[in-house]
């Protein structure tokens, strides 16, 4: 597996947003977290996340709301 990358944004709009991630060189994994991600501690502040091994995508339809709370996504290239 390769190495977590991660994102910090908020949204000014409280709304449902999906959270694509397309990319043809490896079979994506994304997570999205409350606040932030710890990779030493993986389940704290988690939400939603999406593994698909079988296709090229990943999607993520999450509930946001707008305001100063700071999400972190995080996005793991996978072994293709």
């Amino acid at each position: 597996m390769g190495h977590d990358v991660t994102f910090s944004f908020t949204v000014d709009t409280t709304g449902l947003y999906d959270i694509l991630q397309t990319d043809s060189s490896f079979h994506p994994d994304l997570a999205l977290y409350d606040v932030s991600f710890n990779p030493a501690s993986p389940s704290t502040n988690f939400l939603v996340d999406e593994s698909n091994f079988c296709c090229k995508l990943a999607l993520i339809p999450a509930t946001l709301d707008a305001g100063s709370l700071v999400r972190q996504l995080r996005v793991r290239p996978a072994l293709t």
